[in-house]
């Protein structure tokens, strides 16, 4: 006996996700869009699908209003494509889908600029200043500008560029996962070679070593920067603590909690690889990190203040006048106690640290893929096989930079 919540698609439409599924797709605003239909058949009091008539569907669409046509062609879209399915699975002959797509708008013709147009653009990029979220803001538009520019490539593809992409040697740039999933090659001359190698040095007098595979242009708090972040900071102690109590920053805990946190895959690896624990510290309770906090301060008002009217034209020359001040600062005598910071950290810090482990640790990123009905999923424009009874089921893929 048919349920009487559901309406006539429903056992066609749960088949059919089904079947995508098992093919990879992503469905999160076609099955909503689809049980809608369902339901608004179901109202019509529709109970079989060769009841379904043109003008059941057509008022359906009207009711779903989509002012561009984009929107209305990706809804026409859905639908057509359940209604082929069911045709081709013979559970009707005949589609009762008539709709037709909408003639999309003319396109924009894009804007050439011309030399003396780019250089103002670039004179322009240098001028922006920058922020806390944005070190070196000017010098990195001025670079991304140059090189959109200069080689002609997208945002997107500008945007991936990681640091093994960049052969300054040969001259040439990889860019990767383009249209169709492909790789090319661009060269690029001397002038734009010099202004990148430039960038990339004063990447690194501000971060020290940066691995080959991490992006060249990136501001964020992201994955990557939380993970390097960490690397750095114990390769520059030459130790690791056996507790770290970081912000609940959203790119390394998933779910903040104060007696079991849920962190990112790649931040647990991290973790286990230097033999530390994690316990980030509760929202809105600055004690849970107090000494921080103070240090902070300390360095607040003993560097930042010290540097607040001076001027600099390299990110080198401003981290040399840091660190000056910051040797400076650990250096400086106790008040009330006897020693230095850096005497303390040296007799009291140091013997604590755990040692580093003898091969750095591998940065890898974790996915969800469904595996295809040819026992293969898609991860990062390439596929690879699996298990043939793993097929429509959902798996864990772990890529680092060498995989391809």
């Amino acid at each position: 006996m048919k349920n009487a919540t559901r309406g006539p698609l429903a056992e066609s439409i749960d088949r059919y996700l089904a079947h995508k599924r098992s093919l990879g797709k992503q469905l999160a605003k076609t099955e909503p869009m689809l049980h809608l239909l369902d339901g608004y058949l179901l109202e019509r009091k529709i109970a079989e699908v060769d009841q379904i008539t043109p003008s059941h569907l057509e008022e359906f669409v009207t009711s779903r209003p989509r002012h561009t046509p984009s929107s209305y062609n990706q809804l026409i879209g859905m639908i057509r494509r359940l209604f082929d399915w069911i045709m081709v699975h013979e559970i009707l002959h005949d589609s009762p889908f008539r709709c037709k797509m909408r003639r999309a708008t003319a396109t924009r013709r894009p804007f050439l600029f011309n030399p003396e147009q780019a250089r103002s653009l670039l004179d322009a990029a240098l001028q922006l200043p920058s922020n806390s979220r944005a070190q070196n803001r000017g010098e990195t538009y001025r670079l991304i500008f140059a090189i959109l520019y200069g080689l002609g490539l997208r945002v997107g593809e500008v945007s991936r560029l990681r640091r093994r992409d960049v052969d300054l040697d040969k001259q040439l740039m990889v860019i990767r996962q383009i249209k169709f999933r492909k790789d090319r090659l661009v060269p690029f001359g001397p002038k734009m070679a010099s202004a990148i190698a430039g960038f990339l040095m004063c990447e690194e007098s501000r971060f020290g070593r940066i691995p080959v595979d991490s992006p060249v242009f990136t501001w964020t708090q992201n994955l990557w920067d939380c993970i390097y972040s960490h690397m750095r900071a114990f390769e520059f102690f030459d130790g690791t603590s056996q507790l770290v109590i970081p912000d609940n920053l959203k790119s390394g805990v998933n779910k903040p909690c104060y007696y079991e946190p849920e962190l990112n895959r790649t931040y647990g690896d991290l973790a286990i690889h230097y033999g530390v624990g994690i316990l980030p510290a509760r929202p809105y309770r600055p004690r849970d990190k107090a000494k921080a906090e103070v240090g902070v301060q300390i360095v607040q008002r003993w560097v930042l203040a010290a540097l607040r009217k001076r001027q600099f034209f390299s990110l080198a020359d401003l981290n040399e006048a840091i660190l000056e001040l910051v040797q400076k600062l650990n250096q400086r005598p106790f008040r009330k106690l006897a020693g230095s910071r850096a005497e303390l950290y040296q007799s009291i810090d140091r013997p604590a640290l755990q040692p580093l482990p003898l091969h750095p640790f591998v940065y890898a990123e974790w996915k969800k893929a469904r595996v295809n009905l040819d026992y293969h999923i898609e991860l990062g424009g390439h596929y690879y096989s699996t298990p043939y009874q793993l097929v429509g089921k959902e798996v864990d893929a772990r890529s680092t930079s060498g995989t391809g």
